[in-house]
């Protein structure tokens, strides 16, 4: 409009002298409807830097609007990584949180677990002090207040150790009901069937890999197990269970193993020592949660208290509490879920028939493990 109408007034009023020329007529004729402007004198007559001046102010408002434009997009990404670096700062700051909290839960656990030790030695230096005293009166036919005095000691520390259990139970549970919920608490594992393993016809095909099944675990009650409970959350949650093994028969149970090897092929966090796969701090039980067949549960020894078992039998008289051939007392192994639906009992009941290296089935080491692809904790 300021061209149109600056060269309408030019050429209608200015005076122009038109020298026939009509160098700017293909670009400026015709501008707005049914009006005809004749700019061959003008452009004939008008100063080049007159020209010039209109095209460079032409150029400037261009340049104005396209440097707005690049400014409100360099606006909205401005405010993008804003928002991005808050979220990124938020989930840093949380993540920072998490681990300082899990670091004094570890430290809390470890001084209980000091204090456990030191109270199980204690106990165990009573009992043996007892047993050699016993021997010596008994050969003497003397000393039974010296011996009642000394079981008395035993009584106390008895009771000094189961104290110091109860306060890990409480411990376990407050953390399992923060961090998982009140439950009832659910695991579900991916496992990968061998080659060697033809597929049973009662086995239902999975929806996405041909050789990769699921298992689900039903956890046992938080007020009978809650330190085990706790413990196997913990592991799960920390994936300390992705990519390892069900690799041994023993005929009663099918026992899954951590590889240290697999940890550092898979750059594992628990490759290095200082992050320890937690383990039970002692061996809980509770006759109101049996091992039963189809039943999961821990060793219970410190040595093996990151691995897990699936009883294959009902090993209630195996696996509780109870006196050994030699009259010693066994303590019970950590029983903490069960696995309850059908489909997940034929996929164990289909890996108890794999055969084993020796050439026979419940014998030892298995031909091809079983992979435990991931596993992880349901409904959390």
């Amino acid at each position: 409009n300021l061209f149109r109408n600056s060269f309408n007034g030019l050429s209608n009023g200015g005076g122009v002298i038109s020298n026939g020329r009509n160098d700017c007529l293909p670009l400026l004729n015709n501008f707005g409807s049914g009006r005809s402007y004749r700019f061959s004198r003008y452009c004939a007559s008008t100063p080049k830097s007159v020209k010039l001046f209109f095209l460079s102010v032409f150029l400037m408002i261009s340049f104005i609007i396209y440097q707005q434009h690049q400014m409100s997009v360099l606006r909205n990404d401005l405010n993008i990584v804003s928002h991005n670096k808050h979220h990124l700062f938020q989930i840093h700051k949380q993540t920072i949180q998490d681990l300082a909290t899990a670091n004094e839960d570890v430290a809390s656990m470890k001084k209980t677990l000091e204090k456990m030790s030191q109270a199980s030695a204690s106990m165990h230096q009573y009992t043996k002090q007892i047993e050699e005293d016993k021997k010596e009166l008994l050969k003497g036919g003397s000393g039974e207040g010296l011996i009642k005095g000394l079981e008395k000691k035993l009584e106390v520390a008895e009771r000094r150790l189961e104290s110091l259990r109860m306060g890990i139970q409480e411990k376990s549970r407050k953390a399992v009901i923060e961090k998982y919920g009140k439950g009832p608490h659910k695991v579900t594992m991916q496992v990968q069937m061998p080659s060697n393993a033809p597929t049973p016809l009662h086995i239902p095909k999975p929806t996405t890999d041909d050789s990769i099944y699921q298992i689900q675990i039903e956890l046992a009650p938080l007020d009978l197990m809650p330190h085990s409970v706790h413990t196997f959350l913990q592991q799960v949650d920390s994936k300390a269970w992705d990519n390892t093994h069900f690799d041994l028969h023993a005929g009663h149970v099918l026992l899954a193993r951590r590889d240290a090897d697999a940890d550092i092929e898979n750059n594992s966090p628990f490759k290095n020592t200082k992050y320890a796969v937690p383990s039970v701090s002692f061996p809980e039980f509770s006759p109101l949660f049996p091992h039963d067949k189809y039943t999961v549960a821990f060793p219970g020894r410190r040595e093996t208290g990151q691995d897990f078992y699936i009883n294959l039998i009902s090993n209630t008289n195996n696996h509780s509490p109870r006196t050994d051939k030699e009259g010693k007392f066994v303590e019970g192994e950590p029983c903490f879920g069960k696995i309850v639906d059908e489909n997940s009992r034929k996929i164990v009941d289909w890996m108890d028939s794999i055969k084993t290296i020796h050439g026979g089935i419940k014998d030892g080491i298995l031909e091809e493990p079983v992979t435990i692809v991931s596993a992880k904790i349901v409904g959390v």
